[in-house]
């Protein structure tokens, strides 16, 4: 259930949900035989819902199918709405972790971010609330680099948050993009970024000197996108649930806005506006649907991409998923890439060390093989975007982005931005030129706030970005090459 839009009227409310109720209640008969491990709901504020409605979607949900060993039922809260009567409806139906966005505990930032009525004291007793009424985990996210936050400012939240010894804590990056603040023209510039390094950085600090995780224990030795913080006390605490929405999983998305994903088929997304979802449902019909489908490669490439970022290849699990040897579908990729250090191997594991240089997209672009540049995924230009190798400023192993460009012709090509500097940028495109790679010049902007970011992307987010690039795609392309269902 991920979607998120400006909240309607009550009234308005009331009839989104009893689509939604509606729309469950039309694809249950399809999914009645099949297994499911995760629950998430979330994207947006759930809480919004009063208990009532919530007892009542959440009993629609988890009647529609099987329990696979080990289900988990997560759901996203707002701490101002997370009352003990929703957390008692909450835990009523097995929910075992409840993710409350608290974002900072900084009140001059949270009147920029438009949460001017959030207090710590509607955190503290949010959390309260949860634990009252039983709910296994306690998650609070938080963001760094919101505007209007100081490191300072922001290690007070990190140590508020501690405070409230959460089961879990999730410390990331603010991403501008496709976010409320971007459609009012926000875009974080370079100091923006360097600032939010600074703060995670301090929080990671923070959290490992006062009060140790169980994962990760390994301290942050350079900014990156965010962590995830578990604490085992209740036994119930997990890594993140976004990490079991990508890769070789089916993602069932109920609602309008959320993005669904068929394992080996195609993304999804609703075809129209909140009130056609609505009015669809009302006259007893499903609502039309966008579908994208990706070239045949992606599965696969994804999957080894994501695991060797992990550190968690194993050609053994490969071959259960895909029902091939991982060796048949990528060996030749995966011998080149091991003679140059860019993966290694131990036994049945392969692992991707972490590098700005060569990282998780160069990766995916490299092992897309033979598929087309253009097409192979959306808006391929972009960086963020797998048919491209990027590369932005002067990295070292900018002969090496050459080397495998070079080796697959057909598949990808170098992207050059234009502030990269220009001596670098002239031997870059003369060596591009001399191998027979494709070469793109984009403005600095087309690059994006990914790229003045020192930290390898995680998979988890590569697959976020190019879901809603799917999506977007989709929509654009309408009554065209795009499938509508």
């Amino acid at each position: 259930l991920l979607s998120a839009r400006r909240s309607p009227s009550r009234a308005g409310l009331a009839a989104y949900v009893r689509a939604l109720r509606q729309e469950i209640a039309l694809v249950a008969p399809a999914v009645r035989d099949l297994e499911v491990s995760t629950v998430h709901v979330g994207g947006g504020t759930p809480t919004l819902l009063t208990p009532e409605e919530l007892d009542a979607v959440l009993g629609d949900v988890l009647s529609m199918f099987r329990r696979a060993p080990g289900f988990q039922i997560g759901v996203e809260a707002h701490p101002g709405t997370s009352s003990r009567a929703r957390m008692d409806a909450l835990a009523r139906h097995g929910v075992d972790r409840v993710s409350l966005g608290v974002e900072t505990f900084t009140p001059a930032v949270l009147q920029h971010v438009n949460r001017a009525d959030q207090s710590p004291e509607d955190v503290r007793s949010a959390v309260a609330h949860a634990r009252a009424a039983g709910i296994g985990a306690v998650n609070l996210d938080l963001l760094a680099g919101l505007p209007g936050e100081t490191v300072e400012s922001f290690s007070a939240s990190v140590r508020a948050a501690l405070d409230l010894a959460p089961d879990a804590m999730s410390v990331n990056r603010y991403l501008a993009e496709q976010s409320p603040l971007a459609a009012f023209g926000y875009a974080p510039s370079a100091a923006d970024n360097a600032l939010a390094d600074a703060m995670l950085l301090a929080a990671d600090a923070i959290i490992h000197d006062e009060r140790p995780p169980a994962r990760p224990t390994r301290r942050l030795d350079a900014p990156a996108y965010g962590a995830q913080y578990v604490w085992d006390a209740t036994g119930r605490a997990r890594a993140y649930f976004q990490q079991d929405m990508i890769g070789p999983a089916s993602v069932l998305a109920l609602g309008h806005g959320g993005m669904g994903h068929v394992h080996g088929g195609a993304f999804t997304t609703a075809a129209g506006r909140p009130a056609d979802y609505v009015a669809a449902l009302d006259a007893g019909a499903l609502p039309d649907v966008l579908a994208w489908s990706p070239p045949p490669r992606f599965e696969p490439a994804f999957y080894v991409m994501d695991r060797a970022c992990r550190g968690a290849l194993s050609a053994r699990d490969f071959a259960r998923v895909f029902r091939a040897p991982m060796e048949r579908v990528f060996g030749e990729e995966l011998a080149f890439l091991a003679a140059r250090g860019l993966l290694t191997r131990a036994g049945d594991r392969w692992e991707k060390p972490a590098a700005r240089g060569f990282h998780a997209l160069h990766l995916l672009a490299f092992l897309l093989g033979d598929a087309p540049a253009r097409g192979a995924l959306p808006d391929a230009a972009h960086v963020g975007d797998a048919a491209a190798l990027t590369v932005t400023g002067a990295p070292d192993d900018a002969q090496r982005l050459l080397d495998l460009a070079a080796a697959k012709p057909r598949a990808v090509r170098l992207t050059v931005a234009h502030d990269t500097d220009a001596a670098h940028a002239r031997d870059l495109l003369r060596a591009a030129s001399s191998k027979r790679v494709p070469v793109e010049l984009v403005p600095r902007d087309d690059a994006g706030q990914y790229a003045d970011i020192a930290a390898e992307l995680p998979p988890s987010l590569v697959w976020c970005r190019l879901a809603m690039r799917a999506v977007e795609s989709a929509r654009r392309l309408a009554g065209g090459a795009t499938d509508r269902v």
